[in-house]
């Protein structure tokens, strides 16, 4: 598929400085990485092209016969740069790159689709605010239990009716606060004789 091909061919110093290629010629040398560069861009599996003399000479540049001399030099009898094969001209290198960078890239696409599964699972870190219920404000709250504060204070103040056993505390305190002022009274009348001698009717009604 067009979406996993590489654009970008590593080059590596070292494989220009091989003994298969180092015994060419400069011009054969340059023959050699053009038709590199034309495998990796046009073909289909970006590591054949071809093999075709008129089709090379022609991309290449050269005339048919200049091709021919300088593939003599790329196809050494003993050890040639290129397979032959199926009609096509393959490239051991290239095919090694290209396999080395589609896996490469499949494993990056798997990180990544893992990677967001992960963060779609978990979810949203951020705690959902609750809504308040709905009924009574927190002011008419305050005044219910307010007024219920007072209603329970009112039943432990005031005793319920009919219960005679209240009443009968009830006078007692009466009459007890009765006797407790009357005996005032009298206290003062006699300070009041003492140590202020004369007409007391004027005292005496004042204090009584």
């Amino acid at each position: 598929m067009a979406a996993e091909r590489s654009p970008a061919l590593q080059n590596y110093p070292k494989d220009w400085r091989d003994v298969k290629v180092r015994r060419m010629s400069l011009s054969a040398q340059g023959a050699y990485r053009a038709i590199l560069d034309d495998m990796w861009a046009d073909s289909k599996d970006q590591c054949s092209v071809l093999d075709c003399d008129p089709f090379i000479a022609k991309s290449l540049g050269v005339s048919v016969k200049e091709w021919s001399t300088l593939r003599k030099e790329i196809q050494h009898e003993v050890e040639p740069l290129f397979i032959e094969k199926d009609g096509r001209l393959y490239s051991k290198r290239l095919k090694a790159e290209a396999l080395k960078q589609r896996n490469y890239r499949k494993q990056q696409s798997e990180k990544g689709k893992k990677s967001a599964e992960k963060r779609a699972n978990h979810g949203s870190t951020t705690v959902p605010t609750e809504r308040q219920p709905e009924g009574k404000s927190s002011s008419s709250s305050s005044s219910s239990s307010s007024s219920a504060l007072k209603s329970k204070t009112k039943d432990l103040v005031s005793p319920p009716k009919g219960d005679k056993s209240v009443d009968k505390s009830h006078d007692r305190i009466k009459k007890h606060s009765g006797e407790d002022v009357t005996h005032i009274s009298d206290g003062i009348k006699k300070f009041l004789e003492k140590y202020l001698p004369g007409d007391m009717t004027l005292v005496e009604e004042k204090v009584t």
